[in-house]
């Protein structure tokens, strides 16, 4: 069923070789350093795309007994387009996302379900979402955010979530820019007043400055920015890489 869903989602197709383990033995073999096959050897050079692990090849990796294969496992899978893991159990989801997320701190997570033994992924996660289905709201109420169809995942990241992220940023660059602007004016002011005591504003004023003077701008500016229009975002998705690069939440756009 899992490789049928990858197929239909274009995650996998016919054209993509990959390796498939299915047990404890196809691990050993294709993960042993000292008899690497050619199939390991391209996936870790970029040529191969897929790989396709089940229950019983996932209990040997999980298991933590050889850390060195657990290291080995997310090498690989990070050089492949496509990693399929079916037949789990739900302990095993959730097992595999916290690896991954313990092996990069950096890294940012999603789990997606519909059932109730999707919980402890969705939990997981660093973002959680539930379809509500068949299958009960168990999935649902666990998660961040909900929804009736999995298609609604291409527009909650490629737009809500890329907007989200860029107002984000330039909030934040933007509070640093109006305390600094604020707080400067103030150090200088003391300087040209040989540090006397005299203040520059009246008390109300300071007081007022976060209250009443910059909060519009900030509301307006989280509420309404968009770079793109809505139909931009979704129709060239190469724009949400931008929030993979963190690319507007950096040092240089800070200093900007």
């Amino acid at each position: 069923t899992a490789e049928s869903i990858e197929f239909s989602s274009k995650l996998l197709n016919l054209g993509m070789d990959g390796l498939h383990c299915r047990d404890a033995d196809d691990v050993k073999r294709l993960f042993n350093r000292e008899q690497a096959s050619q199939q390991e050897a391209d996936i870790l050079s970029g040529q191969q795309k897929a790989l396709i692990i089940e229950s019983e090849a996932l209990k040997l990796i999980l298991s933590g007994e050889d850390l060195k294969l657990q290291r080995y496992f997310l090498k690989i899978t990070k050089n492949s387009e496509t990693v399929v893991c079916c037949r789990e159990s739900p302990k095993q989801k959730a097992e595999v996302v916290k690896l991954v997320k313990n092996d990069d701190p950096e890294a940012v997570t999603l789990a997606i379900g519909d059932g109730a033994n999707d919980v402890g992924m969705i939990q997981a996660a660093h973002i959680g979402v539930g379809i509500s289905g068949q299958e009960g709201m168990q999935a649902v109420m666990a998660s961040d955010f909900a929804f009736a169809q999995f298609r609604f995942l291409e527009r909650l990241l490629l737009l809500h979530g890329r907007y989200s992220y860029k107002r984000i940023a330039r909030m934040v660059c933007y509070f640093f820019y109006k305390n600094l602007a604020f707080g400067l004016t103030i150090f200088i002011y003391n300087l040209h007043a040989a540090a006397s005591g005299q203040v520059i504003y009246n008390d109300w004023l300071m007081s007022s400055f976060n209250i009443f003077f910059v909060c519009y701008p900030v509301i307006i500016l989280g509420l309404f920015d968009q770079d793109v229009r809505p139909d931009s975002s979704l129709k060239h998705p190469e724009l949400y890489s931008e929030t993979q690069w963190n690319k507007n939440f950096n040092k240089k756009s800070q200093a900007v």
